[in-house]
């Protein structure tokens, strides 16, 4: 849990020209680096990396433009505290607004080492900066701040002075470097600071705030100045509540409790949302599991808002913190922006109070949490564009529900549903009164092609997406939930019996064989086969062989894997009555999250199913866990658990076929019907 910074903060963008030039109040600024803060350590591939970005902005920046640099935390001081601070021998300028920087010293002192560097000097700004530990050492950091441009540079006395020099030739070297390509580098970089580069000034107010305690949580990792962090505070700035001065309530303590009242309010209501999107099934249902760049969850929620308004996203640091900061600027009047900070509010808890409905109703959150794991633009797209392609789904979905009737958006859902599996139709799922052959699936000819059954191989992330939907369907019918959170590092379809050919590259294949004779021995007893007992033999004359090759000392070749292969071929057919073809069919194939297929692994039916199982194993999806307990299979008496059979297969693609007949008829109806009376598009 994060311990914020005090509500009563005054936050916004402050240009780097305005702390080189004079404060609100026409004084000039200068900042207090406290002792109990580190010195200053930037090193070369920090300040490079920093000069890189800001040459690179210069090159393409508009006018309206800006780069902004992360958060500086600061806390107005007297001058009285300052002189103590700093100690006898120092002298405050009346000209001069003192500031303590509680976060934020590292990127000051390396702007002042920048501009030190490419301003004229007859024409150098800068802001002051002073340091705590000085006032012991006869405030040689300051001097040494002031001294950089002498040749030669004085020798430093601490170790801070030492890291000035080191980033001040730093600067030096990658400019004259730039020189070589652009005589203008200096210009370009000392205008891009001054005139297009911003700090998020965090102010505190509260002349009782604790600096140290917030510089230790902060460092602790305790004060998350994310984008949504700032915007919360910046939105919740004390001036942004205050009484109207024309309200009599003027009393001090009357006018701070409407001010912490009104705050405290949207601070409750942000919380609140917060702490419910940690709900990890919320969560994993509205993002289906995708990175959107959140490092707190409700900055979800303030990307779609903006997205709403500017159908754009600004990625780059604090890009939110600027949409919101620029919006509240444009507002004239206190009532003005206090009528938009509610309208922020508002949009936030209604936005939110959607996604909790859907939520709570479970054919909407599994329809949904389907189409939010499958909205990316396409395997390829960038990122960034993926992430928007995701964002503009999401809104869109948010857009739809506040302007449909309710089964207006559930046949939207179901459209947007079908189109995810628009390959998988009840024509080439397979019908179960019609179960292709091996000859029909593998010996197709072009013109056949459309008509030929669905497989693992030709149709993978379709054939994925058809098993969410029909776990989805399943639960829908007992108004379940699908869990989400299981795919949380993607999804995988697992064949329920394991491939022969993958079997056969596996170093326990020998392992295999005999658990393989052991289940058919067993068969055997029951069933009086001549095809049993060969295939005992040749699992026998097999490992014969193979001992006979190792106690030689050679490796089998590609052959024995060959005759192998040929061998589980045989025990698949003759035994369990599939041809190869039925491998890659979904009557053999089962969704599971990525890692849960991991530990599975090619296993042998009785091996998943006891894994499965386990107590330990929790995260499987509803209808998968069902199909290795055999749910979908024609119950007998003397069924058998060891092992994934034909009637199995058909059985499970029997299911298949009707649950999907099922949904496009739902769909068709219900297009029907809406039809008649005016529709959805």
């Amino acid at each position: 849990m994060s311990e914020p910074i005090p509500l009563n903060a005054n936050l916004m963008s402050v240009s780097i020209n305005q702390l080189i030039t004079q404060t609100k109040d026409n004084k000039h600024y200068c900042f207090l680096v406290p002792s109990y803060q580190r010195g200053y350590r930037w090193e070369s591939e920090q300040i490079i990396r920093l000069l890189d970005d800001l040459y690179e902005f210069s090159q393409s920046a508009q006018n309206t433009d800006f780069y902004c640099l992360q958060p500086i935390i600061v806390k107005q001081i007297s001058q009285d505290e300052m002189q103590v601070r700093m100690g006898q021998n120092y002298s405050c300028n009346t000209d001069n607004n003192y500031y303590e920087v509680v976060d934020g010293q590292q990127r000051l002192t390396t702007i002042y080492l920048i501009l030190k560097y490419v301003q004229r000097e007859d024409t150098a700004q800068f802001f002051d900066l002073e340091y705590e530990r000085d006032a012991k050492s006869n405030f040689s950091r300051r001097i040494m701040l002031q001294s950089l441009r002498k040749t030669p540079i004085p020798a430093p006395n601490t170790v801070d002075e030492h890291y000035f020099i080191q980033a001040y030739q730093k600067i030096k070297q990658w400019t004259q470097e730039k020189r070589k390509h652009n005589s203008d580098v200096d210009n370009d970089i000392e205008s891009i600071i001054k005139r297009h580069t911003n700090v998020i000034w965090y102010e505190l107010s509260n002349t009782n705030t604790d600096c140290y305690q917030i510089f230790r949580n902060i460092n602790n990792g305790k004060i998350p100045l994310t984008n949504a962090e700032l915007v919360k505070a910046m939105l919740l700035t004390e001036k942004n509540f205050a009484p109207d001065s024309s309200n009599p309530a003027t009393d001090v303590i009357i006018r701070n409790s409407i001010i912490r009242s009104q705050q405290e309010r949207f601070a409750r209501l942000w919380d609140d949302i917060q702490r419910e999107l940690s709900n990890a099934q919320m969560w994993s249902f509205i993002t289906g599991n995708y990175d959107f760049n959140t490092p707190t969850r409700i900055d979800l929620l303030l990307k779609l808002i903006v997205y709403k308004e500017s159908h754009n996203i600004d990625e780059r640091d604090y890009g939110l913190f600027n949409f919101f900061e620029n919006k509240l600027n444009a507002k004239n009047s206190i009532a003005d922006k206090r009528r938009y900070i509610e309208s922020v509010f508002e949009n936030i808890r209604t936005t939110f109070r959607t996604i909790q409905d859907w939520y709570e109703k479970p054919l909407y959150y599994n329809f949904i949490g389907m189409i939010m794991t499958y909205s990316e633009k396409s395997s390829r797209s960038l990122v960034t564009e993926n992430r928007t392609a995701r964002l503009k789904k999401l809104a869109d979905l948010l857009e739809s529900y506040n302007t449909m009737t309710r089964e207006q958006f559930k046949l939207y859902l179901l459209k947007e549903v079908k189109n995810l599996i628009k390959e998988v139709t009840p024509n080439n799922i397979g019908s179960p009164h019609h179960i292709i052959t091996s000859s029909e699936q593998f010996n197709r000819t072009e013109g056949e092609k459309e008509d030929n059954v669905i497989n693992y191989i030709d149709n993978r992330k379709s054939i994925e997406r058809w098993l969410m939907l029909f776990n989805i369907l399943e639960l829908n019918d007992i108004e379940g939930r699908f869990d989400f959170t299981v795919g949380r590092t993607g999804w995988s379809v697992e064949h329920i019996k394991a491939q022969s050919s993958e079997v056969a590259k596996k170093d326990d294949w020998k392992d295999y064989l005999d658990k393989e004779k052991e289940r058919i021995q067993l068969k055997a007893k029951h069933i009086n086969s001549t095809n049993y007992n060969t295939i005992i033999t040749s699992i026998d004359t097999f490992i014969s062989e193979y001992n006979s090759i190792a106690a030689s000392g050679h490796k089998p070749g590609d052959e024995f894997e060959a005759k192998l292969h040929e061998l589980m071929l045989r025990i698949d057919k003759d035994i369990d009555g599939f041809n190869e073809a039925d491998e890659h069919r979904l009557g053999n194939l089962a969704l599971l999250g990525i890692a849960e297929n991991s530990m599975l692994n090619n296993s042998q039916f009785y091996e998943k199913r006891k894994k499965m199982l386990s107590k330990e194993s929790k995260n499987f999806p509803y209808a998968t866990r069902r199909v290795f307990l055999k749910v979908y299979s024609k119950q007998t008496l003397n069924m058998d658990y060891s092992t994934w059979g034909k009637a199995d297969f058909n059985s499970y693609l029997e299911i298949q076929y009707t649950r999907l007949k099922e949904f496009y008829n739902m769909l068709t109806t219900m297009d029907t019907q809406l039809s008649s009376k005016g529709g959805v598009k």
